[in-house]
């Protein structure tokens, strides 16, 4: 096993850490036990704070986000380095210790801000303030020298303002940046979209009227490039089907185009080849159904089609090219349009559009490594949201955190985060919290949930917030650059930038694509 990562830190604890794991020579995928310890050397020395021990952290396509608090002294100025130990979650063997240690480097806001500065002043100003805030920041706490400079994402920072600081500046957050329009692929919305770990993939859709897509293309952010995919051997036309990265490949499988799909689709890109999936014992035809990738296998759920609504399910091992059916004990109700996450270990299917309404019941499917699924564990009720469709749902590496949706046409403004491993509920914050919406965007970065766009009362937005689970604290989204109004858009999570293709505004299916840096604002502060 080999280890390659970069940090991402914020000044104070806790903090954000982001590296790379690659697994026996490729990308690693699923869920991944990592202990982190904190020390004053890169071989031997003092271990500095606690052991940092994450049972189950996410890991898709070797990326992977934590946050660490090994305590406020814990960086003083002195060099410091990161020991990584990794395993399988839930393996018995025992945790490699990865070398070398990482050396860790508290970078201040201030140098954040840097990167979101529109003008030469600004820049010069933060430049100043860099040799400064780089050795000092993390004394903050017992430190009020004169003369002394910080920043902070918030506007009025009461830890700042008690210790005497003054708030002099203001460093406004990155704009909306859009893509291209060389290139671009025709406006659709109901396509699939996924992220290969550099770039956006995006597949089929409905481009209006009743008219389907086959084709598909590939956006590269760092190029700002569109490159069309082959359409030889593609799959038919199609919205709805599923979509998802394996690693190497672009899996689609079901959709509608007039007529219920039961076909589907491998593309292979360093090939630019199409195989399409076998149909023995594939499901049934079906739209609007829930799929996750386990890291190495497809799993379905529900859906509906010309029969009605569906309450099945199946998993396909690309490897073995092998379908499989789900167990239909304890499974959830027939639904469509339900939220699914793979949490590592497990499938969580919870709430869409049931026989008579929403529904706001799920449950929990185990799947280890290449066995059988095993049984369906029903969610708790306790504590649970109300029935709804339309709704997001994204994974943190310890909990499922769920927003929005609608309820009879009416949108709804209110979450909740679900933690597998107990089956319990808890509400997220409604202070601060984005409008009620339903059909909106929504990522996980790591250390905040994205929330963009969607269906209000008032019609389509543009508008967007971050929910902060560490904090328990909401805060809006730029809203510069002029963002697209839109719903119904695929969104994924670059590593550094939101980015969304599609979708559909007053009825009409969308060709934009546009890309966010979700930093804060920053405000800086000076001791007198």
């Amino acid at each position: 096993m080999l280890w390659l990562c970069c940090f991402s830190a914020c000044l104070a604890a806790p903090f954000t850490y982001q590296g790379r794991l690659i697994d026996s020579g490729a990308l690693a995928n699923g869920s991944f036990e990592l202990r982190l310890r904190l020390y004053d050397q890169q071989s031997g020395g003092t271990q500095i704070g606690a052991d940092q021990t994450l049972a189950a952290v996410a890991v898709t396509n070797g990326l992977f986000t934590v946050t660490l608090n090994f305590g406020g002294t814990a960086f003083d100025g002195n060099a410091r380095w990161l020991e990584i130990a990794a395993r399988r979650a839930g393996g018995s063997e025992a945790i490699e210790v990865l070398a070398p240690r990482q050396p860790v480097n508290a970078v201040p806001y201030a140098m954040f801000a840097l990167e979101s500065a529109n003008d030469a002043a600004t820049q010069i100003l933060i430049g100043q303030l860099v040799s400064t805030v780089n050795t000092l920041s993390n004394q903050l706490q017992t430190t009020s020298l004169a003369g002394l400079s910080a920043a902070s994402s918030e506007m009025s920072d009461t830890n700042l303002l008690s210790r005497g600081f003054q708030r002099f500046q203001t460093l406004p957050p990155p704009d909306w940046r859009s893509g291209t329009s060389v290139g671009v692929p025709t406006a659709r919305v109901g396509h699939g979209a996924v992220w290969t770990g550099s770039r956006l993939m995006i597949w089929g859709g409905f481009l209006g009227g009743s008219t389907f897509s086959a084709n598909g293309a590939i956006y590269d952010p760092a190029a700002d490039l569109w490159t069309p995919i082959s359409n030889a051997g593609a799959p038919s036309a199609r919205r709805g089907s599923s979509a998802v990265w394996t690693g190497t490949s672009l899996l689609v499988w079901g959709g509608f185009n007039g007529t219920y799909l039961a076909t589907g689709g491998e593309y292979v890109a360093s090939s630019s080849t199409w195989t399409a999936l076998p149909s023995l014992n594939a499901p049934a035809e079906r739209e609007g159904h829930s799929t996750v990738w386990t890291g190495s296998r497809l799993v379905l759920f529900g859906g509906r089609n010309a029969g009605g609504l569906l309450a099945d399910g199946a998993v396909f091992d690309p490897g073995t090219r092998l379908w499989s059916s789900l167990p239909t004990a304890g499974a959830p109700a027939a639904r469509f349009n339900a939220a699914a996450v793979w949490t590592g270990t497990n499938m969580v299917v919870w709430g869409g559009q049931g026989e008579a309404g929403e529904v706001g019941t799920g449950a929990i499917l185990p799947i280890a490594g290449g066995t059988a699924p095993g049984a369906w564990t029903a969610m708790n009720a306790i504590g649970a949201l109300s029935a709804r469709q339309g709704h997001s749902a994204v994974w943190t590496g310890r909990k499922i955190l769920y927003f929005g949706g609608r309820q009879g046409g009416v949108p709804l403004g209110d979450g909740a985060a679900f933690d597998p491993v107990d089956n319990s509920w808890s509400p997220i914050p409604s202070t601060g919290a984005p409008s009620a919406r339903s059909a909106h965007s929504a990522v996980w970065t790591g250390s905040e949930m994205l929330i963009f766009g969607g269906e209000t009362s008032d019609g389509t937005t543009a508008s967007g917030a971050a929910y902060n689970p560490t904090t328990g604290a909401w805060r809006t989204l730029s809203n510069g650059g002029s963002p697209q109004t839109r719903s119904s858009a695929p969104a994924v999570w670059s590593g550094s930038e939101l980015i969304l293709f599609g979708g559909v505004a007053s009825g009409s299916p969308l060709s934009a694509l546009q890309r966010l840096d979700p930093q804060p604002a920053w405000y800086l502060y000076r001791k007198p």
